[in-house]
């Protein structure tokens, strides 16, 4: 019984998400619109208004799921504790590359077999500015955003599925809700893909450390869209980039085999990681 409720709980940060939402943007009319506070403010312009709600609410739902993720992170081992090394950080910057060029693949497929998916995400992107995003849009982007995500998604959510599931299940989860969380078939389909990669990073170091810098440098590359329009430039950087990585988890296993994003002789799906 305590397991299906820890399943069904596994939802809630999600939700408190919503409702924070819905209460910010209520306050924003009541304060901004009806008592006319804050009407002149750099940070309720036009450029910037989407992005400041997000700030504001992504701060206090990182504070909640922060308390969460705290209390019910009862494994305080340090046996393997991730560090910032030149191999580390090269595993982890090969990765978010492999993954970028991956994502920008799957765009492209979904994007063929239904046009209005893309549509559908444009639009998106431009009614939030990423069209010609502002200096606080940016800083939501690649910074807060990432953060905030780790903290309700492989903070949150994914300790509380891991109290109804063995890990590869309880990171579906949160991976699938991960993917819900974006409220796009487009977006939510690269995001499902790339929670499963977040929360192996997460389970893998008992840390979300690795999953902030991954998630971090991984939207910043969306931003500074390197990936080549090209099909062969394409391809070829893929494979460049996936013999990168394959380089750097080989040289992380020589010199630091405890740090290792594989290690040896362990089972994925026991959750002993």
């Amino acid at each position: 019984m305590k397991k299906i409720l820890w399943f069904f709980l596994s939802a809630a940060p999600l939700i408190i998400y919503g409702i924070l939402t819905a209460l910010f943007y209520f306050l924003f009319t009541l304060i901004v619109f009806r008592m006319g506070w804050f009407q002149d403010s750099w940070l309720f312009s036009e450029e910037n208004i989407d992005a400041s709600l997000m700030l504001a609410f992504d701060a206090a739902s990182g504070a909640v799921s922060y308390l969460i993720y705290r209390c019910l992170k009862t494994d305080r081992r340090r046996t393997r504790p991730f560090r910032f090394s030149f191999a580390s950080v090269l595993v982890l910057a090969a990765l978010a590359f492999v993954c970028q060029y991956l994502t920008t693949l799957l765009i492209n497929v979904i994007s063929m077999l239904m046009p209005q998916a893309l549509d559908q995400y444009t639009e998106l992107l431009e009614s939030v500015g990423m069209a010609s995003p502002g200096l606080l849009l940016i800083l939501y982007t690649v910074i807060v955003g990432p953060i905030h995500e780790e903290l309700m998604m492989r903070g949150a959510t994914l300790s509380i599925a891991k109290k109804a599931l063995p890990f590869w299940a309880a990171n579906l989860v949160q991976a699938l809700l991960f993917g819900i969380f974006h409220m796009n078939l487009l977006q939510g389909c690269y995001a499902f893909c790339l929670g499963l990669v977040l929360g192996y990073l997460a389970h893998r170091y008992h840390s979300l450390v690795p999953a902030y810098f991954f998630h971090i440098f991984f939207n910043l590359l969306g931003m500074l869209a390197l990936t080549p329009g090209n099909l062969i430039a394409f391809l070829l950087s893929l494979a460049l980039f996936s013999a990168l990585l394959a380089a750097a988890l080989n040289y992380q296993k020589k010199k630091e085999p405890e740090q290792a994003l594989f290690p040896s002789r362990q089972d994925f799906f026991s959750g002993d990681l």
